[in-house]
């Protein structure tokens, strides 16, 4: 009796521990360019700036090495103005498409600044 009770407090901090999130649950940075070869429904974070919007819920992000479609309903937005040049971080899930490229679907959208139309001016 005295050997099983000894493991109790270990069974509950397993127990604890396999709910709890961690911050390494959180993707990783990927580029628009390995969204283009990845698997469906793959965690992705995306920095990049809005190129222009093709629908009422979709934008094309450029993050340096290339455009990626970005589907962002009405709930995620929140009201948000993501114009032309808005620069985001985008946390969401691949989607991908019969005969297209794939797409990411947000889950979050933050605006991390604003620089005005895009491509910026040049200097």
């Amino acid at each position: 009796m005295q050997n099983t009770l000894r493991y109790i407090p270990l069974i509950a901090l397993l127990a604890v521990a396999g709910g709890c999130s961690t911050y390494s649950d959180r993707p990783l940075l990927t580029s628009a360019q390995q969204v283009s070869s990845s698997q469906d429904d793959r965690a992705v974070l995306i920095r990049g700036q809005i190129v222009r919007q093709t629908s009422p819920d979709h934008y094309l992000v450029h993050d340096g090495t290339r455009d990626v479609l970005v589907e962002i309903g009405d709930r995620v937005r929140n009201g948000q103005h993501l114009a032309p040049g808005t620069h985001v971080e985008v946390s969401g899930e691949v989607e991908t498409r019969a005969f297209k490229e794939p797409k990411v679907e947000a889950r979050s959208v933050i605006v991390m600044g604003r620089t005005g139309a895009y491509p910026p001016a040049a200097r």
